[in-house]
């Protein structure tokens, strides 16, 4: 045929192509080198100056059209641990016959010691080994403390509706809210909170406690329990040292710092706590009274 051809040619001459080899879809889970029929495509029809893309999508369009079936391209399944870049088509013929993808021996390809390897690399930087005791080290397999509020709720009566009512869309949302709620029943150095009080919860809220704190109102106690994650560690700055603060294993989250904060009437207050009685920012103080309790979440 001619040297150069259109369009129209060259799907008449490739759809000819694929019904003389016999072209059929591959059985299940087998396949063949797309490059392979490529070849033999331009061979047979003596075309070589189209360029692959226009080439390889007039090739697959006659082959849809011979077997009136969507044709299944893919890579290898060890394609990107192998570096290869090949695609395959699930399509067989005589000349070409179609065959399932060859397992590679895993012995051949050893798996990396990422572990090893970051130890090398803080080592060349002349950066400390981490601290085996932080807990956010701690595998989640080595660790039995992972399971500590997942047994917790287990052990409740309420449980079968609390999973019915699908509160908790995870073990991470499910053990944040768990372990904000063992640090506000925790017992203080300062005894049990009386009187008119708010407490303020914000697991993972996304939000600072400084910011919550201007729109709190208080008279006899105020305190806070916050987990902080993302880039919201700084967001409790305003508030001066937490009253207690430390890694819940419990939470199945790498953010799992926990800090409570409480303060009364009398106390030095840093500059983001509010002093008691003091109404809340761009409300009257009838508004502040109808809302005792700001909860973030």
């Amino acid at each position: 045929m001619a040297t150069r051809c259109g369009a129209a040619e060259v799907d008449e001459a490739l759809s000819a192509f694929v019904v003389a080899a016999g072209y059929q879809i591959a059985p299940p889970l087998s396949f063949v080198k797309a490059s392979d029929v490529m070849a033999a495509a331009r061979a047979a029809t003596g075309i070589a100056d189209v360029r692959d893309n226009f080439f390889n999508a007039s090739l697959l369009r006659a082959l849809e059209r011979a077997t009136s079936c969507k044709v299944v391209r893919t890579k290898a399944p060890h394609a990107r641990s192998t570096g290869s870049e090949d695609i395959y088509w699930a399509v067989t013929c005589a000349s070409i016959p179609a065959a399932p993808f060859e397992t590679p021996e895993w012995n051949d390809r050893p798996m990396k010691d990422k572990k090893a390897q970051r130890t090398t690399w803080r080592r060349k930087k002349g950066i400390p080994d981490p601290d085996p005791l932080r807990s956010r080290i701690v595998g989640k397999k080595s660790a039995f403390h992972f399971t500590m509020y997942t047994d917790e709720l287990l052990g409740l009566k309420s449980a079968p509706q609390i999973l019915e009512l699908r509160l908790f869309p995870s073990a991470k949302e499910l053990t944040e809210s768990f372990a904000c709620f063992n640090a506000d029943a925790a017992p203080s150095p300062a005894g049990k909170w009386v009187g008119e009080r708010v407490l303020l919860v914000l697991p993972h809220a996304h939000i600072g406690l400084d910011e919550c704190l201007e729109y709190v109102r208080w008279s006899a106690q105020l305190g806070a329990v916050v987990m902080p994650c993302c880039n919201w560690y700084l967001g409790a700055k305003g508030c001066g040292p937490p009253l207690h603060e430390e890694d819940d294993l419990g939470v199945v989250s790498p953010h799992r710092q926990v800090s409570v904060w409480k303060w009364a009437p009398g106390d030095a207050l840093p500059a983001a706590v509010p002093p008691p009685d003091a109404p809340p920012v761009g409300e009257t103080p009838q508004a502040a009274y109808q809302v005792p309790c700001v909860e973030c979440d």
